[in-house]
């Protein structure tokens, strides 16, 4: 299980820290956070985060990244995909909660639950999934974070669910709804 980092304990899970995050969030710092990570000024992050999270990356590799971002999304090497047609493969790596949809079906994720309507902050597109299944993959830190799409499958518009960027680290799941909260496609 990941392990809450010391900023994110003071944040999280004190008065002061929690007071302090209310005032991250309304000034947008954590824009300014993201905004970061995408830039060139990122890029000593990489090896100390691969290091972290135990990812092998060499020196020329390392190269390679513009960004953090960059990196934390970047196309894994060698990555076989099954594209047999009987098949059904994951979409990403994660670990994977599968739940069935009913009406009044609440979701576990990170030690806390959450309904469909307050996950897609649309009650009307909520209501067309009964009957339907809810996959939930959870990615740690050290997973691919890049999609692949089954089934001649591909990437449609976007919805954007306008939100902020809280920490996913245990401590913050449990003090805050995260996934209601965060900006989220």
């Amino acid at each position: 299980m990941e392990e809450n980092t010391p900023v994110i304990r003071f944040l999280y899970g004190t008065a002061a820290g929690r007071w302090l995050t209310k005032i991250i969030l309304r000034t947008h710092a954590d824009r300014l956070a993201a905004a970061f990570l995408r830039s060139g000024l990122s890029r000593p992050c990489i090896g100390w985060f691969a290091r972290k999270h135990g990812i092998e990356v060499d020196r020329e590799q390392k190269k390679q990244f513009r960004s953090f971002q960059d990196f934390f999304s970047r196309e894994r090497e060698g990555a076989l995909l099954d594209i047999t047609p009987e098949h059904l493969i994951s979409p990403c790596d994660g670990w994977l909660s599968a739940y069935p949809i009913r009406e009044d079906s609440s979701f576990a994720i990170k030690g806390s639950r959450y309904r469909l309507e307050d996950l897609l902050q649309d009650r009307q597109l909520a209501r067309t999934y009964p009957g339907g299944d809810c996959l939930i993959f959870r990615l740690c830190p050290a997973d691919y974070h890049r999609y692949c799409y089954i089934d001649d499958g591909f990437q449609g518009e976007d919805h954007r669910i306008p939100g902020v960027l809280h920490s996913v680290q245990p401590i913050a799941c449990e003090t805050v709804p995260v996934y209601t909260l965060n900006t989220r496609c």
